[in-house]
């Protein structure tokens, strides 16, 4: 779902929608970021929780065991990522070599909403 507004964008050579694109997938990185993180209370399984997880002087083979779980999340957290990381800088540089820029969208903008 994220992809559609650079689809359109790579389309129709808009710089609205590449701006589009840029602000959900970069909100969309800061989220796999935050997750990959792990902060308590969160509901995230990422790397704070796989360390605390594997801490302390009564482990038992269960806490072990959803430690192991919590690191396999941890570590696709991660290189989901990485991978926005590397997904955003390609289409960003596309995006320049267009010869798009910040102006152009804002008048795109204008003049296709009012």
């Amino acid at each position: 779902r994220s992809f559609r507004p650079a689809y359109k964008a790579f389309r129709s050579d808009s710089s609205f929608n590449f701006m589009l694109f840029f602000f959900i997938f970069f909100c969309q990185f800061l989220f796999t970021c935050f997750m990959a993180l792990g902060i308590d209370s969160t509901g995230g399984a990422g790397i704070i929780i796989t360390i605390t997880t594997f801490q302390g002087d009564d482990k038992t083979k269960g806490d072990y065991f959803v430690g192991f779980l919590c690191l396999i999340v941890a570590v696709g957290f991660v290189l989901a990522a990485l991978a926005d990381f590397y997904m955003l800088t390609r289409i960003h540089s596309l995006y320049r070599s267009t010869g798009a820029s910040m102006a152009k969208a804002q008048q795109e903008f204008t003049t296709n909403v009012f």
